[in-house]
């Protein structure tokens, strides 16, 4: 059986997101811990905090809300080769490799107690614009089409699609096709995102 996958790349440059309305005082964004997610059911949910722990040695960062309480309401992760992190979690079992100057968000969640507060959007906005600290001129998402909430979450942040991929996978081979890429992978592989203008 072959696996399809349809997915949107979307990027926004630093500096350039949308104004959103202030959230609760009861959320507070920052970089999150392994012990962040060790508390957490989002953290214990199928295995996650073993996998998460892997990443974050890796170098791979984690950021999120958090409550007044500490509980973790929303995590997103990100990226880059500015901070040396290796090739992310992409779709149909590869690995994706921003360019240089490039962040990449990636397997975001909000705890099902906190969903419909804007914690999503708004952690999109913040890791956009801290993105510049690193040194970043553009940050990148990768959402499946079917993800229409998401979608709308990421346009609403001031982020704008600059690409489409279509992945199909096969046992360990799978193929890649959009405008400007035709390539086929061993599941693994690295492939790289297109940058928009």
């Amino acid at each position: 059986m072959i696996q399809r996958r349809i997915v949107d790349v979307s990027q926004i440059k630093p500096g350039k997101t949308i104004a959103l309305p202030a959230l609760s005082g009861i959320y507070r964004f920052r970089r999150l811990t392994l012990a962040d997610f060790e508390v957490s059911s989002l953290g214990l949910e199928k295995g996650r905090v073993h996998r998460f722990s892997q990443r974050l040695r890796k170098g791979h960062q984690a950021w999120g809300y958090v409550d007044r309480t500490g509980g973790l309401a929303c995590y997103l992760w990100f990226s880059s080769p500015l901070f040396n992190a290796p090739p992310a979690d992409f779709e149909c079992g590869l690995k994706v490799k921003t360019q240089k100057d490039a962040a990449y968000i990636w397997d975001c969640r909000t705890h099902p107690d906190h969903r419909e507060r804007g914690l999503y959007r708004h952690g999109l906005v913040e890791l956009a614009n801290r993105a510049a600290q690193f040194g970043a001129r553009v940050v990148q998402i990768v959402t499946r089409r079917e993800n229409t909430r998401s979608q709308q979450s990421i346009e609403a942040a001031g982020y704008r699609r600059i690409a489409s991929v279509v992945c199909f996978r096969w046992f360990n081979v799978v193929m890649i096709v959009s405008k400007r890429m035709l390539a086929l992978k061993f599941v693994g592989s690295v492939i790289s995102l297109p940058l928009g203008e």
